[in-house]
């Protein structure tokens, strides 16, 4: 029994593809803002000690 992919190999591996020229700003923008939340939050919890 053989499995036929049809190229999506290829759209996994593709970091040129336009989705991913669009989307990676925002992940990277998502990523920092929960970083800085998590800092944030900890900073506070800090100070109520």
């Amino acid at each position: 029994m053989e499995f036929v992919t049809h190229g999506t190999n290829d759209l996994r591996a593709g970091a040129d593809a336009p989705i991913n020229v669009l989307i990676r700003p925002f992940q990277e923008f998502a990523a920092r803002e929960t970083s800085g939340g998590i800092l944030l939050l900890l900073c506070t919890v800090a100070a109520l000690v």
